[in-house]
């Protein structure tokens, strides 16, 4: 099992805007339930219109990665990424696509929790530490990641790290 990091030093973000993501939920989220959608496993989908991906440069990057971590639960896909990981992806949560902006893009809602001790099989999941929500992988899924020179996060043995 592997603890997934955004690689924040090395690579360019996706992002989305969060007033207009907040917006979006208005109608049937409380902005309490807003900002923790990811202790909820919450779907998306069913009140989803594409929103603007926006870009975060980090200091001294130049390279857009092909994911980036966005919030507690969800990961920021390009399309290339996207088509490689979805197998991973379907059981675990939503891709949602994202409206066109620098390049096609899709947003990763996963909708799994469990903890630690029993997501031995599953390729992907949101577990809850002493703070916030932390999204880990199979080593199935991470060669996945690695064999298709995916760019933009990185992964620990150590499921305790920060990042």
């Amino acid at each position: 099992m592997n603890k997934i990091h955004g690689d924040l030093q090395n690579f360019q973000s996706l992002s989305l805007d969060w007033d207009a993501y907040m917006d979006l939920f208005a109608p049937i989220l409380s902005p309490i339930k807003a900002l923790n959608l990811a202790k909820h496993d919450l779907a998306l989908a069913p009140h989803w219109k594409p929103l603007q991906q926006t870009k975060f440069v980090n200091e001294g990057t130049t390279t857009l990665a092909d994911i980036s971590v966005w919030r507690s639960g969800c990961l920021l896909l390009t399309k290339t990424a996207a088509e490689v990981l979805e197998p991973f992806l379907n059981d675990c949560g939503e891709l949602l696509p994202l409206a066109s902006g620098e390049v096609e893009a899709y947003l990763f809602n996963c909708l799994l929790t469990k903890p630690l001790e029993e997501a031995q099989s599953t390729d992907i999941f949101k577990s809850s530490p002493s703070m916030g929500i932390d999204l880990y992988c199979s080593d199935r899924f991470k060669k996945a990641v690695e064999d298709s020179s995916l760019s933009g996060i990185y992964f620990t043995k150590d499921l305790t790290t920060l990042a």
